[in-house]
């Protein structure tokens, strides 16, 4: 891999592309170790790895001659309830944890042999113990004999599901597992009894770490197993087996060619600020973004534009120079990018443009830094003009004492909170003003009122609300509560008895409207009250005489007018007919001309001429014949035409009729005529 190492500095949200050249190298060092399953269920397949090992070893070299063949195996934790604790007799094999049977060699001869000799033994429950003896094959690198610069891959074979963290406490195994080389002269695990199994997470991580590639080869009914847990372990693959391994050769070198044949990047230790995205072209020529390339062979070279892109900055600032590592799964080498992220101005430290240390803009209590106020220690405030020290002496200052409640704004949005007290602002007109230990008053919001005036202009404001004058009242002042216009100047009593007065004014009750509720729209009202006044007063007719119309009428102004025009938003039109079928009409005005009420006499009378009832039913009458009359001659008329157009229709018909001579074929007449043959012969 190429470059191997890369200083950059980032702004943040601006990202930055490394080139990365891979080279596949031709001939490149391989280190395969067989780690197979010991118990009698895989008998028979060590037998064939045994028959084909030569094969096997030959297959391999076909992609590398540089190869090293190593082969383990594995049964399960030596105590119950793992395995049987009876002792075991006729030649057989104790059970072990997992061996070393040979370490990392270049004769494959030896690896035939190795797998010949390998005992296996039995245990009692059906998952194995292979996680214990995959930790130490991959930890283990002195024991193993990994190669520094080696492609490293094991083979996992089994046909059984597999033990894994907290399966230890069926035995009272409570320690975790540790993840270290516990080997001893024997190459067996010694500390099987004291260690849990490994997680799958501890297999993952060492994997990482020794760049091992492991392809789990297992029978076809395990297969859904390994599968997932593949996808959990970097580098990891599966296959299947056929039941006797007689696939084996074919399966572990299509494996082992498919993982040489590719590569893929990740990043180690990535920080969580920093985002890297990979593109290339691989073979195909299409440049997309993908982490990994297939189908590579000896000599390719293959370029990825690796894309660093810093996100934001971290709170800490301890982690803005990371140290990101680029490496391909599995192999040697990797690319470290030294990233810096451009966290801080240029006006930060001391000699940038910018800096003042001890300024006057802090009052001398902190050093001014990009136009800001960083305070020395003991200092707060936006000036650094206050003394960190409360009457708690906690050695902080908390914005919480300049709001009234919890759920207050600061200083009620009207100052500001220095040094744990509020200072009010000052408003730009001098009339208006902010104060209280929360600037919570002021004396003019929420109270202003009609026409814009402060209190309707009857109170003063007082932190934020009225305080009414004498005689006015509600929130804003603007009710009156005198009730001098609720009364008819020319009475006494409170909007006319129909309603109530509610801030000098008349609120009616229903049915009845007018300034002093004086109308009734649905009522006979003062109408009928004032006809008897204008009938003697203008006409010397009613009820009243001469007496009694100067007795009742004289409270009343009645003028008398040839014609009246009636001005509905100040006068009540009223009319009435009198004994003679006359129409008369009047208007009147309550409280007018110094209270008294006026009304308006119109002296035209509009009469209607008396009705001439025989002649009205004479002509009733006479109409209703006529009409008969008219219906009767139309009727007869209707009718005749009718009968002329059937009677043509019956002509017409007949002249179309075509009669002919011929009888009926049906008809015999009633004599019948026989003439006698032997008539006249005689003669």
């Amino acid at each position: 891999m190429k470059p191997q190492e890369v200083n950059l500095t980032l702004r943040i949200q601006t990202p930055h592309n490394i080139t990365l050249t891979y080279s596949h190298s031709d001939n490149y060092p391989a280190d395969v170790y067989y780690l197979m399953d010991g118990s009698k269920s895989m008998a028979d397949d060590k037998d064939m790895l045994y028959t084909l090992g030569e094969k096997l070893a030959e297959g391999m070299k076909e992609i590398t001659s540089n190869l090293h063949l190593g082969f383990g195996i594995f049964i399960d934790k030596p105590v119950l309830p793992y395995i049987s604790t009876i002792p075991v007799t006729g030649g057989e094999t104790p059970a072990y944890s997992f061996k070393n049977a040979l370490p990392l060699t270049s004769n494959a001869s030896a690896f035939t042999e190795e797998v010949e000799r390998a005992k296996g033994a039995t245990n009692q429950d059906f998952p194995e113990g292979g996680f214990d003896g995959l930790m130490q094959a991959i930890v283990c690198e002195e024991k193993i004999k990994w190669r520094g610069t080696s492609f490293r891959v094991i083979i996992f074979s089994t046909d059984a599901g597999f033990h894994l963290a907290g399966d230890g406490k069926l035995a009272g195994i409570l320690r975790p597992n540790d993840k270290q080389c516990h080997l001893d002269n024997n190459n067996e695990y010694n500390k099987a009894i004291q260690y849990d199994y490994p997680s799958v997470a501890q297999i993952n991580e060492m994997a990482k770490v020794h760049r091992i590639n492991l392809v789990f080869a297992i029978t076809a009914e395990q297969e859904p197993l390994y599968a997932r847990l593949s996808q959990h372990i970097e580098g990891a693959s599966s296959g299947v087996l056929a039941s006797d391994s007689s696939n084996v050769v074919d399966l572990l070198t299509s494996s082992l060619k498919d993982i040489i044949s590719k590569v893929e990047l990740r990043e180690r230790d990535h920080n969580a600020h920093v985002s890297v995205r990979y593109f290339s072209e691989c073979k195909d020529g299409e440049m997309k973004e993908r982490s990994s390339c297939q189908g590579l062979d000896a000599g390719d070279e293959v370029e990825f534009l690796v894309e660093v892109t810093a996100t934001k900055c971290p709170d800490n600032e301890k982690d803005w120079n990371p140290v990101i590592e680029v490496y391909p799964v599995g192999r040697q080498g990797s690319l470290q990018i030294n990233l810096a992220m451009h966290c801080q101005c240029s006006c930060a430290k001391p000699g940038d443009k910018g800096y003042i240390a001890n300024a006057e803009e802090c009052n001398r209590n902190g050093d001014f830094k990009c136009g800001v106020c960083e305070c020395h220690e003991g200092f707060l405030g936006k000036s650094c003009e206050c003394d960190s020290k409360d009457a708690d002496s906690t050695g902080t200052i908390s914005e919480d004492s300049c709001r009234q409640t919890n759920t207050s704004a600061i200083c009620s949005n009207r100052g500001q909170c220095r040094c744990g007290q509020c200072q009010c602002n000052t408003p730009a007109d001098p009339t208006q003003q902010i104060y209280g230990p929360f600037c919570e008053c002021t004396n003019y919001y929420g109270c202003i009122g009609n026409e814009g005036l402060i209190c309707s202009g009857h109170g003063t404001c007082d932190c934020n609300k009225c305080q009414c004058d004498k005689g006015w009242s509600d929130t804003l002042c603007s009710c009156d509560e005198a009730d001098d216009q609720c009364k008819d100047p020319g009475m006494d009593e409170i909007c006319s008895g129909h309603g109530t007065c509610q801030c000098n004014k008349c609120i009616c009750s229903d049915g009845y409207n007018g300034k002093y509720c004086e109308d009734c729209p649905t009522c006979t009202g003062k109408c009928t009250e004032y006809t008897p006044c204008v009938q003697c007063h203008a006409f010397q007719t009613g009820p009243y005489d001469a007496n009694e119309c100067e007795a009742n009428c004289a409270i009343y102004n009645i003028t008398l007018h040839e014609t009246l025009e009636v001005d509905s938003g100040k006068e009540k039109k009223c009319s009435f007919m009198d004994d003679d079928n006359c129409l008369h009409v009047f208007a009147y005005t309550h409280g007018s001309a110094g209270g008294v009420t006026v009304i308006r006499v119109q002296t035209a009378k509009e009469c209607t001429a008396p009705v001439n009832i025989i002649a009205v039913i004479v002509g009733v009458i006479g109409a209703v014949l006529l009409i008969g009359i008219l219906a009767l001659i139309v009727w007869r008329v209707w009718a005749s035409i009718q009968d002329r157009r059937e009677y043509s229709k019956f002509i017409m018909s007949r002249d179309n009729e075509k009669w002919t001579d011929n009888q009926n074929p049906l008809y015999k007449q009633a004599t019948t005529i026989v003439q006698n043959p032997m008539f006249g012969m005689n003669n």
